[in-house]
Protein backbone atom coordinates (compact mmCIF):
# COMPACT_ATOMS: atom_id res chain seq x y z
CA UNK A 1 0.00 0.00 0.00
CA UNK A 2 1.72 3.36 -1.11
CA UNK A 3 0.90 5.35 1.74
CA UNK A 4 2.13 2.98 4.03
CA UNK A 5 4.98 2.31 2.30
CA UNK A 6 6.39 5.88 2.28
CA UNK A 7 5.69 5.63 6.02
CA UNK A 8 7.72 3.13 6.78
CA UNK A 9 10.36 3.42 3.95
CA UNK A 10 12.78 5.67 5.76
CA UNK A 11 13.05 2.99 8.87
CA UNK A 12 13.63 0.53 6.13
CA UNK A 13 16.11 1.82 4.46
CA UNK A 14 18.40 2.50 7.62
CA UNK A 15 17.87 -1.31 9.20
CA UNK A 16 18.38 -3.21 5.89
CA UNK A 17 22.02 -3.20 6.06
CA UNK A 18 22.05 -4.13 9.23
CA UNK A 19 22.60 -7.63 9.83
CA UNK A 20 20.99 -9.88 12.34
CA UNK A 21 22.75 -11.65 14.97
CA UNK A 22 20.49 -14.52 15.24
CA UNK A 23 18.28 -16.99 13.09
CA UNK A 24 15.31 -18.30 13.02
CA UNK A 25 14.69 -21.52 14.99
CA UNK A 26 11.30 -23.08 13.61
CA UNK A 27 9.72 -22.74 10.03
CA UNK A 28 6.95 -20.07 9.76
CA UNK A 29 4.52 -22.63 10.15
CA UNK A 30 5.86 -24.06 13.00
CA UNK A 31 6.37 -21.18 15.25
CA UNK A 32 3.75 -21.22 18.85
CA UNK A 33 0.64 -19.29 18.85
CA UNK A 34 1.74 -17.25 15.57
CA UNK A 35 4.17 -15.41 17.09
CA UNK A 36 7.48 -14.74 14.81
CA UNK A 37 9.76 -13.21 18.19
CA UNK A 38 9.79 -11.80 21.23
CA UNK A 39 11.07 -8.36 22.04
CA UNK A 40 12.32 -7.70 25.88
CA UNK A 41 8.76 -10.16 26.42
CA UNK A 42 6.66 -7.86 24.04
CA UNK A 43 5.78 -10.96 20.81
CA UNK A 44 5.26 -9.77 17.27
CA UNK A 45 2.70 -11.85 15.72
CA UNK A 46 3.51 -13.84 12.31
CA UNK A 47 0.42 -11.91 10.55
CA UNK A 48 1.71 -8.94 11.55
CA UNK A 49 5.19 -9.70 9.74
CA UNK A 50 3.64 -11.17 6.31
CA UNK A 51 1.66 -7.92 6.32
CA UNK A 52 5.05 -5.95 6.71
CA UNK A 53 6.91 -8.05 4.14
CA UNK A 54 4.11 -7.41 1.38
CA UNK A 55 3.44 -4.20 1.81
CA UNK A 56 7.56 -3.57 1.36
CA UNK A 57 7.95 -6.08 -1.08
CA UNK A 58 10.38 -7.55 1.09
CA UNK A 59 11.32 -10.69 2.50
CA UNK A 60 9.80 -12.66 5.85
CA UNK A 61 13.01 -12.32 7.75
CA UNK A 62 13.47 -8.83 6.27
CA UNK A 63 10.18 -7.69 7.40
CA UNK A 64 10.71 -9.44 11.20
CA UNK A 65 14.06 -7.49 11.09
CA UNK A 66 12.43 -3.98 10.78
CA UNK A 67 9.71 -4.61 13.04
CA UNK A 68 12.29 -6.40 15.76
CA UNK A 69 14.38 -3.13 15.16
CA UNK A 70 10.68 -1.12 15.48
CA UNK A 71 10.05 -2.57 18.64
CA UNK A 72 13.35 -1.62 20.12
CA UNK A 73 13.36 2.31 18.89
CA UNK A 74 9.76 2.62 20.57
CA UNK A 75 10.74 0.56 23.56
CA UNK A 76 14.22 3.62 23.97
CA UNK A 77 11.42 6.51 22.94
CA UNK A 78 9.16 5.27 25.73
CA UNK A 79 12.36 4.79 28.44
CA UNK A 80 13.64 8.29 27.23
CA UNK A 81 9.99 9.93 27.89
CA UNK A 82 8.74 10.19 24.48
CA UNK A 83 5.35 10.39 23.67
CA UNK A 84 3.42 10.98 20.31
CA UNK A 85 0.18 12.65 21.14
CA UNK A 86 -3.50 11.47 19.36
CA UNK A 87 -3.86 14.95 17.80
CA UNK A 88 -0.20 14.81 16.20
CA UNK A 89 -1.13 11.27 14.20
CA UNK A 90 -4.35 13.12 13.31
CA UNK A 91 -2.55 16.29 12.17
CA UNK A 92 -0.52 13.90 10.14
CA UNK A 93 -3.63 12.26 8.45
CA UNK A 94 -5.10 15.31 7.69
CA UNK A 95 -1.93 16.64 5.93
CA UNK A 96 -2.39 13.05 3.58
CA UNK A 97 -5.98 13.83 2.95
CA UNK A 98 -5.23 17.15 2.21
CA UNK A 99 -2.49 16.55 -0.06
CA UNK A 100 -3.30 13.45 -1.92
CA UNK A 101 -7.69 13.61 -1.99
CA UNK A 102 -8.02 17.00 -2.13
CA UNK A 103 -9.44 17.16 2.22
CA UNK A 104 -11.74 14.21 1.46
CA UNK A 105 -11.47 11.93 3.82
CA UNK A 106 -14.11 9.14 2.39
CA UNK A 107 -12.40 9.14 -0.82
CA UNK A 108 -9.27 8.11 1.62
CA UNK A 109 -10.72 5.75 3.45
CA UNK A 110 -12.19 3.75 0.07
CA UNK A 111 -8.45 4.31 -1.32
CA UNK A 112 -7.65 2.49 2.26
CA UNK A 113 -10.32 -0.64 1.92
CA UNK A 114 -9.53 -0.96 -1.99
CA UNK A 115 -5.75 -1.55 -0.81
CA UNK A 116 -6.66 -3.96 1.99
CA UNK A 117 -5.93 -1.34 4.73
CA UNK A 118 -8.20 1.20 6.94
CA UNK A 119 -7.67 3.97 8.54
CA UNK A 120 -6.79 2.91 11.91
CA UNK A 121 -3.81 0.89 10.35
CA UNK A 122 -2.65 4.12 8.68
CA UNK A 123 -2.57 5.88 12.02
CA UNK A 124 -0.53 3.28 13.51
CA UNK A 125 1.86 3.41 10.81
CA UNK A 126 2.10 6.94 11.18
CA UNK A 127 2.70 6.48 14.62
CA UNK A 128 5.66 3.96 14.15
CA UNK A 129 7.18 6.82 11.45
CA UNK A 130 7.11 9.61 13.80
CA UNK A 131 8.93 7.65 16.61
CA UNK A 132 11.64 6.51 14.64
CA UNK A 133 11.88 10.02 13.40
CA UNK A 134 12.23 11.41 16.43
CA UNK A 135 14.74 9.25 17.46
CA UNK A 136 16.75 9.41 14.47
CA UNK A 137 16.21 13.15 15.01
CA UNK A 138 17.88 12.88 18.51
CA UNK A 139 20.97 9.97 17.30
CA UNK A 140 21.78 12.06 14.37
CA UNK A 141 22.27 15.41 14.59
CA UNK A 142 22.20 18.01 11.88
CA UNK A 143 25.83 18.53 11.43
CA UNK A 144 28.95 16.81 12.01
CA UNK A 145 32.33 17.76 11.26
CA UNK A 146 33.96 16.92 7.62
CA UNK A 147 37.39 18.11 6.90
CA UNK A 148 38.88 19.78 3.84
CA UNK A 149 40.74 17.06 3.53
CA UNK A 150 38.18 14.36 3.68
CA UNK A 151 36.50 16.57 1.36
CA UNK A 152 39.23 16.38 -0.99
CA UNK A 153 39.81 12.79 -1.30
CA UNK A 154 36.01 12.08 -1.80
CA UNK A 155 36.29 14.38 -4.63
CA UNK A 156 39.30 12.52 -6.03
CA UNK A 157 38.00 8.75 -5.61
CA UNK A 158 34.32 9.33 -7.21
CA UNK A 159 35.68 12.31 -9.96
CA UNK A 160 33.00 10.04 -12.35
CA UNK A 161 30.49 11.33 -10.19
CA UNK A 162 31.08 14.84 -10.72
CA UNK A 163 32.12 14.69 -14.28
CA UNK A 164 29.74 17.01 -16.93
CA UNK A 165 28.40 15.32 -20.16
CA UNK A 166 29.47 16.40 -23.08
CA UNK A 167 26.39 18.24 -24.88
CA UNK A 168 25.64 18.66 -28.71
CA UNK A 169 23.23 21.09 -30.48
CA UNK A 170 21.93 19.51 -33.30
CA UNK A 171 19.84 20.36 -36.64
CA UNK A 172 19.44 17.02 -38.11
CA UNK A 173 17.88 15.97 -41.63
CA UNK A 174 17.30 12.28 -43.29
CA UNK A 175 15.34 9.17 -44.56
CA UNK A 176 14.77 5.60 -43.42
CA UNK A 177 17.22 3.54 -45.63
CA UNK A 178 14.08 1.25 -46.80
CA UNK A 179 12.30 4.72 -48.39
CA UNK A 180 11.64 4.18 -52.28
CA UNK A 181 12.36 6.76 -55.13
CA UNK A 182 12.18 7.22 -58.59
CA UNK A 183 15.05 8.49 -60.08
CA UNK A 184 16.66 8.90 -63.66
CA UNK A 185 17.97 5.91 -65.90
CA UNK A 186 21.90 6.01 -65.24
CA UNK A 187 23.56 7.68 -68.58
CA UNK A 188 23.70 4.89 -71.47
CA UNK A 189 20.36 3.55 -71.21
CA UNK A 190 18.54 3.84 -74.92
CA UNK A 191 14.96 4.52 -73.93
CA UNK A 192 15.09 8.81 -72.80
CA UNK A 193 13.43 10.20 -69.89
CA UNK A 194 13.20 6.49 -68.24
CA UNK A 195 13.23 6.26 -64.55
CA UNK A 196 14.03 3.39 -62.30
CA UNK A 197 13.10 2.42 -58.77
CA UNK A 198 15.80 2.42 -56.16
CA UNK A 199 15.84 2.33 -52.19
CA UNK A 200 16.98 5.37 -51.02
CA UNK A 201 20.06 3.98 -49.60
CA UNK A 202 21.55 3.17 -53.18
CA UNK A 203 20.36 5.81 -54.47
CA UNK A 204 22.79 7.74 -52.37
CA UNK A 205 25.72 5.73 -53.19
CA UNK A 206 25.02 7.03 -56.63
CA UNK A 207 25.05 10.46 -56.03
CA UNK A 208 28.32 10.32 -53.65
CA UNK A 209 29.79 8.56 -56.50
CA UNK A 210 28.19 11.36 -58.73
CA UNK A 211 30.30 13.92 -56.30
CA UNK A 212 27.07 15.38 -55.75
CA UNK A 213 26.87 18.54 -53.14
CA UNK A 214 25.16 17.67 -49.81
CA UNK A 215 22.54 20.21 -50.15
CA UNK A 216 21.36 19.01 -53.41
CA UNK A 217 21.24 15.14 -51.90
CA UNK A 218 19.60 16.79 -49.11
CA UNK A 219 16.69 18.47 -51.51
CA UNK A 220 16.46 14.71 -53.27
CA UNK A 221 16.43 12.42 -50.05
CA UNK A 222 15.42 14.22 -46.60
CA UNK A 223 12.19 13.25 -45.57
CA UNK A 224 12.29 14.29 -41.77
CA UNK A 225 14.00 17.99 -40.03
CA UNK A 226 14.32 19.06 -36.83
CA UNK A 227 15.01 21.88 -35.23
CA UNK A 228 17.98 22.74 -33.24
CA UNK A 229 17.90 20.02 -29.90
CA UNK A 230 20.49 19.58 -27.36
CA UNK A 231 21.78 16.34 -26.73
CA UNK A 232 23.86 14.70 -24.04
CA UNK A 233 26.67 12.11 -25.43
CA UNK A 234 24.78 9.47 -23.99
CA UNK A 235 21.96 10.04 -26.10
CA UNK A 236 23.36 10.11 -28.94
CA UNK A 237 25.10 6.97 -31.26
CA UNK A 238 28.98 6.48 -30.45
CA UNK A 239 30.09 6.94 -33.99
CA UNK A 240 28.00 10.55 -34.70
CA UNK A 241 29.63 11.32 -31.26
CA UNK A 242 33.09 10.73 -33.11
CA UNK A 243 32.22 12.65 -35.62
CA UNK A 244 31.05 15.83 -34.02
CA UNK A 245 33.95 15.42 -31.54
CA UNK A 246 36.48 16.57 -34.73
CA UNK A 247 34.11 19.40 -36.15
CA UNK A 248 33.79 22.91 -35.18
CA UNK A 249 30.29 24.88 -34.36
CA UNK A 250 28.11 25.21 -38.00
CA UNK A 251 29.84 22.27 -39.09
CA UNK A 252 27.59 19.52 -40.91
CA UNK A 253 28.26 16.00 -41.13
CA UNK A 254 28.34 13.61 -44.12
CA UNK A 255 25.33 11.37 -44.15
CA UNK A 256 25.40 8.18 -41.51
CA UNK A 257 23.81 4.94 -40.96
CA UNK A 258 21.91 5.35 -37.46
CA UNK A 259 19.76 2.67 -36.68
CA UNK A 260 17.27 2.35 -39.55
CA UNK A 261 18.01 5.83 -41.10
CA UNK A 262 20.12 8.30 -42.93
CA UNK A 263 21.19 11.45 -41.34
CA UNK A 264 23.22 14.27 -41.22
CA UNK A 265 23.68 16.79 -38.93
CA UNK A 266 24.72 20.46 -38.40
CA UNK A 267 26.77 20.93 -35.24
CA UNK A 268 24.85 23.77 -34.05
CA UNK A 269 27.10 24.40 -30.57
CA UNK A 270 28.84 22.11 -28.94
CA UNK A 271 30.18 22.31 -25.27
CA UNK A 272 32.46 19.94 -24.25
CA UNK A 273 32.71 17.38 -21.26
CA UNK A 274 34.83 18.35 -17.91
CA UNK A 275 35.22 17.61 -14.42
CA UNK A 276 33.39 20.04 -12.03
CA UNK A 277 35.68 22.18 -9.94
CA UNK A 278 35.99 21.21 -6.47
CA UNK A 279 34.51 24.26 -5.48
CA UNK A 280 31.18 24.14 -7.62
CA UNK A 281 30.41 20.24 -5.78
CA UNK A 282 32.01 20.80 -1.94
CA UNK A 283 28.70 21.40 -0.38
CA UNK A 284 26.91 18.39 -2.43
CA UNK A 285 30.31 16.22 -0.98
CA UNK A 286 29.87 17.96 2.42
CA UNK A 287 26.45 16.69 2.08
CA UNK A 288 27.12 13.22 1.20
CA UNK A 289 29.61 12.91 3.77
CA UNK A 290 27.60 13.80 6.89
CA UNK A 291 24.52 11.21 5.52
CA UNK A 292 26.81 8.69 5.73
CA UNK A 293 28.14 9.71 9.09
CA UNK A 294 24.70 9.99 10.54
CA UNK A 295 23.77 6.37 9.15
CA UNK A 296 26.64 5.18 10.34
CA UNK A 297 25.74 6.92 14.27
CA UNK A 298 22.39 5.38 13.80
CA UNK A 299 23.68 1.50 12.64
CA UNK A 300 25.36 2.07 15.48
CA UNK A 301 22.76 2.73 17.65
CA UNK A 302 20.59 -0.06 16.45
CA UNK A 303 23.48 -2.28 17.70
CA UNK A 304 23.86 -0.88 21.36
CA UNK A 305 19.88 -1.72 21.60
CA UNK A 306 20.11 -4.57 20.20
CA UNK A 307 22.99 -6.26 22.74
CA UNK A 308 20.81 -4.38 25.60
CA UNK A 309 17.50 -6.11 24.94
CA UNK A 310 16.11 -9.74 25.14
CA UNK A 311 15.09 -11.19 21.62
CA UNK A 312 14.35 -14.69 20.95
CA UNK A 313 13.17 -15.79 17.62
CA UNK A 314 11.01 -18.69 17.50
Amino acid sequence: MMLLQLSVAQAAEESASLPLSFEPKASFEARPFGIAACVNDEPIACDEVQRAAVELKVAFQEALNLLIEQKLLEADFKKKGGKISDMHVEAQVETMAKEHFNGNRELMRQVLRQQGQSLYGLKQELRKSMVTNALQSGQMPSRFTVSPKDITAYYEAHAADFREEARYCLKQSGFKANEAVDVPREIGIAVPNATETLTKEAYLERLLAEKTPLSDIQKKLDTFHTEAIWYRASELDPKLVRVLEQLSDGSQTAYLHIGDVWVTSVLVEKKRGHLKPLADVQGTIEERLLVGSAQERHRAYLQRLRERASIVIF
